[in-house]
């Protein structure tokens, strides 16, 4: 019993859209800083790194939320290249992440630039890439060619 149980989180735990954790962390960010201070804070300076050319290659906050959002993406890819009930949950789960991102990009203050913006494309890449890449693995797995 604790065997299905454990399977079951498992699943479950597989089926969650990576890129909603970017998302709550974004909005939790906006709701803290405040929807003007927020933008504020998102071009503020975190690092710059000397690189050889002489230049100074700088890291801003918005660039923090980018980068972590590129990772969970990466892993969404990679998650979607099976084929069970799990990645059409998946699937599923991460079309309507992409709709709330949509929808808070175009009515909730604070989440209106270009960082968000990105992060919003990111979720469509995932949607669209996810559908099509479990379509072709069901096709070569059922042999249709």
């Amino acid at each position: 019993m604790a065997s299905k149980q454990n399977n079951t989180v498992l699943a479950l735990a597989d089926a969650f859209p990576l890129l909603l954790l970017i998302v709550m962390i974004y909005g939790v960010f906006t709701l803290v800083m405040g929807g003007e201070a927020a933008a504020q804070a998102l071009a503020s300076p975190l690092f710059g790194i000397p690189i050889i050319s002489g230049d100074r290659l700088a890291f801003d906050v918005g660039d923090l939320f980018i980068l972590i959002a590129l990772a969970l993406l990466f892993v969404e890819v990679l998650k979607s290249t099976s084929t069970g009930t799990t990645a059409i949950m998946n699937h599923g789960l991460s079309a309507g992440v992409m709709t709330l991102c949509i929808v808070l990009l175009l009515v909730a203050q604070g989440f209106g630039n270009s960082t968000f913006l990105y992060i919003t494309l990111m979720t469509m890449f995932d949607v669209v890439a996810g559908f099509s890449i479990t379509a072709i693995s069901a096709k070569r797995d059922i042999g249709i060619g």
